[in-house]
């Protein structure tokens, strides 16, 4: 991306543009193009698109006999992750599943916040990357924990928001950056 694009960016976002509104109008653009939920959620729109279907939306595509992952790969993914609890989390762990099988299960979220700082780190102190970490469960961690600096640095890199997303920033890309 161009200096110029971010420094306008920028400045619409501190003039007091509405980035909500933004991607409001940005995801019903792209279901006019004739974009599935899963190439918004590549294109950055990923929790709006999560958020504004609903439980019926959800129990349809249970109804069809598709599985978490195949919700979550439709744009349901925060969703299917809330829908979950506690019980089918340890059920998932119990049947000796890792972290990563889990998230690919539909308990993306859910895998995310139970794990604290201190696995972070420990991930981290491991040498793993960010897209490592968010594999291993703690995709929203490693988001929330970064800063809008780390997001700017992938930019300046030359990064898209889907390589952003893939490397540890995705929930940011998706909240943050409006256009």
């Amino acid at each position: 991306m161009k200096k110029s694009t971010i420094l306008i960016l920028l400045f619409t976002i501190i003039a007091g543009f509405h980035p909500t509104k933004v991607i409001g109008q940005s995801y019903k653009q792209r279901l006019e193009e004739g974009r599935g939920d899963k190439d918004i959620m590549s294109a950055g729109l990923g929790n709006y698109a999560s958020s504004t279907h609903s439980l019926q939306v959800y129990k349809q595509r249970l109804e069809e006999g598709r599985g978490d992952k195949d919700i979550m790969s439709v744009g349901l993914g925060s969703y299917a992750s809330s829908a979950h609890s506690l019980e089918v989390y340890k059920k998932r762990l119990m049947e000796g599943k890792t972290d990563k099988q889990i998230m690919n299960s539909g308990l993306r979220n859910y895998a995310s916040s139970v794990h604290s700082l201190e696995a972070y780190k420990q991930r981290l102190g491991e040498g793993r990357t960010d897209k490592d970490i968010m594999s291993a469960g703690l995709g929203n961690y490693a988001s929330s924990t970064h800063s809008l600096q780390v997001y700017k640095q992938r930019l300046r890199e030359g990064k898209t928001d889907k390589k952003i997303m893939s490397s540890g920033l995705g929930n940011y890309a998706s909240s943050k950056y409006s256009l």
